[in-house]
């Protein structure tokens, strides 16, 4: 999903790295793993009365329905 400036990809450890660092500049004490702000994200989406129909491609799930889980 993400591509460094040399055109590859993060590694897992690289991302976690990347969003601690963001976290601790917004002030959030919480520890965060990817997968928590995956799910944040598609949450806020979602309350922000964004249509199943556009995350579902970003969500990587093969239904709609299964956004609603």
């Amino acid at each position: 999903m993400f591509e460094s400036v040399r055109k590859r990809r993060y590694t897992d450890r690289g991302v976690r790295k990347m969003l601690t660092r963001y976290a601790q500049a917004a002030g959030i004490t919480r520890s965060m793993s990817p997968h928590k702000w995956r799910h944040f994200l598609f949450t806020w989406l979602k309350k922000e009365g964004i249509e199943d129909a556009l995350i579902q491609p970003y969500s990587g799930h093969a239904t709609r329905q299964s956004l609603e889980i």
